[in-house]
């Protein structure tokens, strides 16, 4: 019976952390979006949804002690414990970077784009299947696919750079274009961290599968 209830509620946390993983993850196109078509309305529902979504890091510590506390688990069972244990705080950071992005277009929602934006959009695509594929992998056990998140995030660091030179550019070109071009770094920024934040989860994906801990940067 006792092993029993603690299936139960091991399947419940799973359950509990897949689904405000992802609804958080889904934040961040959401969050791209307003600022790309500089729609209010969407920045202001990211930030609300958000809200509904911040007490799941409180949630699932308290759902981690209970298992812990009651059932002593042992093995891959105790290490999936200690990773929803870590991983929670790399979502909720994502949550508030998505929070970010939409506060950035608060801020800009009645002024233009000086350029079209190509670079940072395809940027946040990156960063945001880079953490639907980390969580994929530590929920399904995929160790290739966390290690795969490498290279990837490279690729991210890369972007950040191109939006870097591009914007400096624009920066020395024009001082008027200076303040909105500090936002758009400000993003990249924060899609940067989003991937670092991937990084990690796929770093708890090793370790939850085969106990060992590596360093995927």
């Amino acid at each position: 019976m006792v092993k029993e209830e603690f299936q139960r509620e091991l399947r419940e946390l799973r359950e509990f952390v897949a689904s405000k993983s992802l609804e958080t993850i889904e934040l961040l196109p959401k969050a791209m979006k307003s600022l790309v078509s500089r729609d209010l309305a969407m920045a202001n529902n990211v930030i609300k949804i958000h809200d509904e979504l911040d007490k799941f890091e409180d949630e699932v510590e308290s759902r981690c002690v209970r298992l812990l506390a009651l059932h002593q688990p042992m093995a891959s069972d105790l290490r999936f414990i200690a990773g929803c244990l870590k991983i929670s705080t790399d979502i909720d950071r994502i949550g508030h970077y998505a929070v970010n992005i939409a506060e950035v277009t608060q801020a800009t929602s009645d002024t233009p784009h000086f350029k079209p934006l190509v670079i940072l959009p395809h940027m946040g695509e990156l960063a945001t299947e880079m953490c639907r594929d980390a969580m994929k992998a530590f929920l399904e056990g995929d160790v290739e696919l966390a290690k795969g998140l490498s290279r990837r995030d490279d690729d991210v660091d890369t972007l950040e750079e191109d939006i870097l030179r591009e914007l400096l550019t624009y920066m020395m070109e024009d001082v008027k274009k200076l303040k909105q071009s500090t936002f758009y770094i400000m993003v990249a920024r924060y899609l940067e961290r989003v991937g670092d934040h991937a990084c990690k989860i796929g770093e708890k994906a090793v370790y939850v599968k085969t106990g060992e801990r590596i360093q995927i940067k």
